[in-house]
């Protein structure tokens, strides 16, 4: 008779606990709270995170592809090399506190969010949707814009210094003292129609 193997989630709250080489597709997490754990090398695509709480956790080397983020409490959230493809991060608790360096975050959406002094570093962003978010000082050094789509953001000393293919449409989003590289600046103003030598 085969023994049922526990879940490395059973119970509610973990703290400074780490969670390494996890597959568990489509996970239900809902409800759990998690204080400085860490995730590392974990494959959770799919997983549901609705009214869970992240506190001080970081994500290593993780797939959370299309992971399920509803109400998820997200404060001092690390996310380095993973996998964060398709999440909409729009309906995750106000005022969210994480970063991303080296991240797929392609398809990913973020809509009416508070993502001042956000760091998005050296991760591919292709295809992503910010909409009507507070970016003030947010980072985007070494990232990849291709297709990216910013639309009625503030972008107040948003560095986008060092990232790549970025393109901002001034008359749809807030600029001012907004960081940009020479490229940038010479494709906003071939766009509003000036020659550029």
């Amino acid at each position: 008779m085969r023994r049922a193997v526990s879940s490395p989630f059973a119970g509610d709250d973990f703290k400074e606990q780490t969670f390494t080489g996890l597959s568990l597709s489509g996970e239900v997490l809902s409800g759990k709270q998690f204080f400085r754990c860490s995730f590392v090398n974990c494959a959770l695509p799919e997983s549901v995170w609705k009214r869970a709480l992240l506190e001080d956790c970081s994500f290593k080397q993780c797939d959370l592809t299309r992971a399920v983020v509803t109400q998820l409490g997200v404060r001092g959230v690390r996310f380095e090399g993973s996998k964060l493809m398709g999440i909409d991060f729009s309906n995750v608790s106000i005022n969210p506190e994480m970063s991303f360096e080296e991240c797929l975050l392609r398809y990913a959406s973020f809509t009416r969010l508070s993502l001042r002094k956000t760091k998005f570093l050296r991760s591919q962003l292709r295809e992503m949707n910010l909409f009507d978010c507070d970016l003030t000082d947010a980072e985007f050094t070494g990232s990849d814009l291709t297709a990216a789509n910013l639309r009625a953001c503030t972008l107040t000393r948003t560095e986008f210094r060092g990232a790549t293919n970025v393109f901002i449409d001034a008359a749809i989003n807030k600029v001012k003292d907004t960081r940009v590289g020479a490229d940038v600046a010479v494709r906003l103003a071939e766009h509003l129609g000036f020659e550029v030598d």
